[in-house]
């Protein structure tokens, strides 16, 4: 009988440890699925925030030309066999020019055929530069000016730098094109492709 009497015990004992945890596991479900949307929503609201670095410094070293031939203006960009759509990327009181529809040209920059850096930035998302990653050295990739011209440009450098490290955006003495993107775990670095003139 005493045997009898544990075994019941014991087996109530272990019911009521399970009935326990079928109680807090809604709780616990709810509580992961809230940490989880925030992570998401802030995310968000990072990738908006950190892709543009400060373009200040590039507008004050340089200027754009009053002269410059609107011609030249990039519209269109194809790398991996993917056409992007390009437009001017401009300065508000919120920041730099984004959406999630197209690329965007840094107007501070030089235009396609001018001596300068030409730097184009946008999302990393599959419609735009999810596949940046995937470019390497001596590959090319294709603009398109408000013309009608396409330009043909050899990726020299593909390289990941920390938000902070602008030296990519600086001016340069001969033709370069210069993409860049958000990369890394929280989009925390940034994908930078480099590319001069094909037959330079």
């Amino acid at each position: 009988m005493p045997n009898k009497s544990k075994k019941t015990k014991h087996s109530k004992k272990k019911k009521s440890v399970k009935k326990n945890s079928r109680q807090y596991l809604p709780a616990v479900l709810v509580l992961l699925g809230s940490i989880l949307l925030c992570v998401s929503i802030l995310h968000q609201v990072w990738r908006l925030r950190a892709l543009l670095p400060n373009f200040q410094s590039v507008a004050e070293i340089q200027p754009v030309s009053a002269q410059r031939d609107l011609g030249q203006r990039p519209v269109a960009i194809e790398l991996n066999g993917k056409t992007i759509s390009i437009k001017p990327g401009t300065e508000s009181a919120t920041g730099w020019t984004l959406d999630r529809q197209s690329a965007f040209h840094v107007e501070q920059s030089a235009y396609p055929g001018e001596a300068g850096n030409a730097i184009v930035y946008g999302h990393n998302t599959s419609n735009i530069f999810g596949s940046l990653k995937l470019l390497k050295i001596n590959d090319l990739i294709e603009v398109t000016t408000l013309d009608g011209t396409t330009r043909n440009y050899q990726v020299f450098d593909v390289t990941t730098v920390p938000p902070d490290e602008n030296g990519y955006l600086f001016p340069t003495n001969r033709e370069q094109l210069t993409i860049y993107t958000c990369a890394g775990f929280l989009d925390k670095d940034r994908l930078i492709v480099r590319a001069v003139p094909d037959g330079f």
